[in-house]
């Protein structure tokens, strides 16, 4: 079992940090990832991490307090995208559970017990914001919602245009008008796609009486006005 723990801790590693690094790297070209079913790989980061846990306890191995340093960061990260992104009870609980294992692991690792105080402790400043965000997706939900109420395919059939309520509660909200390319490079698991182009910001409740179409494939109108789209 002991030279299955450090390939097992450098897959969890992979896993964690493949929706961190997969939505830096997209967005510096102006395209944005989305993993398709966020539930199901929160329960598959939780179920690893705590078998990840458990091989490091029942097999001590020397030279992972680098390893599992890094581990503990990036899926503190990842908890944090994830959540964001999908807000669902089973995925709050499994991103924090996987983050409590995650930090744990460089504390067993230290071999001064000054090290794994410290370690216990940083963890401890760390996790507790994300425990905290956690805790108020759970009580509160999503404080805002986006909802799109009307959409109308460019004549290419390349774009479409959303016209979306951003309702944000006793904040008030907007009227958005986004414009995103049709076609995506699906990978079953996840998709990339090109950043939205946003073409128009306005009042809350503007929706209602907006009227939408397009004038030519490179062409918006919204009550009448043309917005050109890159």
């Amino acid at each position: 079992m002991k030279t299955v723990t450090q390939p097992v801790t450098w897959l969890l590693l992979a896993l964690t940090a493949f929706f961190p690094v997969g939505t830096a790297l997209t967005a510096v070209f102006g395209y944005k990832l989305t993993l398709r079913c966020i539930p199901v790989f929160a329960v598959l980061l939780a179920v690893l991490s705590v078998g990840t846990l458990i091989l490091h306890i029942l097999n001590k191995q020397k030279k992972l307090l680098a390893l599992t340093a890094v581990l503990a960061l990036v899926n503190l990260v990842n908890t944090v995208l994830l959540i964001f992104a999908n807000n669902a009870p089973i995925v709050i609980l499994c991103t924090l559970l996987s983050s409590i294992c995650c930090c744990l692991l460089p504390a067993m690792h230290a071999k001064r017990l000054a090290v794994k105080v410290t370690s216990l402790i940083l963890s401890v400043l760390l996790l507790a914001p994300v425990c905290y965000a956690g805790f108020i997706f759970l009580i509160f939900g999503n404080i805002g919602q986006n909802t799109v109420v009307q959409a109308a395919v460019s004549p290419d059939g390349k774009h479409i245009a959303e016209v979306i309520n951003s309702d944000q509660g006793a904040l008030g909200g907007d009227t958005l008008v986004d414009v995103q390319q049709v076609r995506t490079f699906d990978a079953g698991i996840f998709e990339i796609r090109k950043k939205p182009q946003r073409v128009y910001i306005g009042e809350w409740g503007e929706f209602e009486d907006m009227e939408i179409e397009w004038k030519d494939e490179k062409c918006l109108l919204l009550n009448g006005r043309e917005y050109i789209i890159e």
